[in-house]
Formats: structure tokens, C-alpha cells, sequence
């Protein structure tokens, strides 16, 4: 597959490319059933097939390895949380440690859901993906929901900010996440 579709993937890894370019990527991706190893209950504990399909990937195009894996960790939040299948780029911030979640977005509780202010810096996969795992973390408090946000429709008080190619992820795209007073229900919630 890789040889096939090199000069796509050459462009991909050094220009940010258009939403059309990535949505056939994706479902390019997703009939070689490479994005959701880990979302059925089934094949979740199979991570050989995932880690072996991006190191195939990563030789071709690192940005591509990334984004197998990180579709791969959003189907399995989605499959534990028993969510939909996606059907396009699931984007999720990376930061390694929960703590720095409260400072991303500034969470209080409401008596709807959750409310968030702020911005959430640098997210891969934000500017063409179909929806957002995200989660909400409050200074206060040691828990954190994790919500989905699909761009299905407009949502207020959530702006995506404009794509940025990033040195080391280089041809997939991120961008910020800005919220002002954005209302979270529980029907986001995930987890």
C-alpha cells in the first residue's frame, strides 16, 4: 500500500493537505483495517498488529505511524466508554502527564455538564478530524472526564484554531483549541 500511494503519502509528510486528501487517507486506512484494532473487545489486546503497522508506516511517513496509533488509542477510549465506531480522524491532545490537563482549559462543573475557558495548545489531527477526545480537568478536583466533541455542527464557544504543520509530526497538521465559556453535557461524556 505504501508503494502504491508514495506520492500521496510524500505530499501528506510535507504540506499540511486538504480535508479531501485526508478523508481519503482515512478511508484508505480504514479498509487496510489499521485504525481500530483496539476499539472491539475481540482484537483490543492484539497491539502487536498496531505497533507492527506503524513501523511499516513509520518508514514511509512518520506522521502517518503517529496517527495510526493515535486513532488506535481514541477507538479503544471509544470502545471501553461502548461509544460508536468513528468515521473520520478522532483528534487527541498529547501530553503525557494528566497534571498539565487543568492548565490546557480552565473546568468548572455546571449543573448541565461542564463548562470550559481557554486554550488547548497544539493538537495533532485538530484541524481536518472529525471529532475530539478531550479531556476535562479541574485544578480542584483529582478526577477528569473525558468528552467527546464532534464537528459535525458548530458548537459555541469552541473555535478551531487555524492549522500549524509542526516540526516533528511534520505533515499532520495541529492546532489550538479555544473555548469561551463552552458547555460540555453529560451526552459528551465518554468516560
Amino acid at each position: 500500500w505504501c508503494a502504491r500511494d508514495a506520492e500521496l503519502l510524500t505530499s501528506m509528510e510535507t504540506r499540511s493537505g486538504s480535508a479531501a486528501e485526508w478523508s481519503r487517507l482515512y478511508r484508505a486506512l480504514d479498509e487496510l483495517d489499521i485504525l481500530h484494532v483496539l476499539f472491539d473487545a475481540d482484537t483490543r489486546h492484539d497491539v502487536s498488529t498496531v505497533a507492527e503497522a506503524a513501523s511499516c508506516l513509520a518508514m514511509h511517513s512518520p506522521s502517518l505511524a503517529l496517527l495510526v496509533v493515535q486513532q488506535n488509542l481514541a477507538a479503544r477510549l471509544l470502545g471501553d466508554a461502548r461509544a460508536a465506531r468513528p468515521r473520520g480522524w478522532v483528534a487527541l491532545p498529547l501530553y503525557d502527564g494528566a497534571v498539565e490537563w487543568p492548565y490546557q482549559l480552565r473546568v468548572r462543573p455546571s449543573d448541565r455538564g461542564y463548562v470550559a475557558d481557554g486554550r488547548w495548545s497544539s493538537i495533532p489531527a485538530l484541524p481536518f478530524a472529525s471529532s475530539l477526545l478531550l479531556p476535562l480537568a479541574s485544578a480542584e478536583h483529582a478526577d477528569f472526564a473525558l468528552v467527546e466533541l464532534r464537528f459535525e455542527q458548530p458548537r459555541i464557544g469552541v473555535v478551531r484554531g487555524a492549522a500549524v504543520t509542526a516540526l516533528g509530526l511534520r505533515g499532520c497538521p495541529v492546532a489550538d483549541l479555544r473555548c469561551a465559556s463552552a458547555l460540555f453535557a453529560e451526552g459528551d461524556v465518554v468516560i
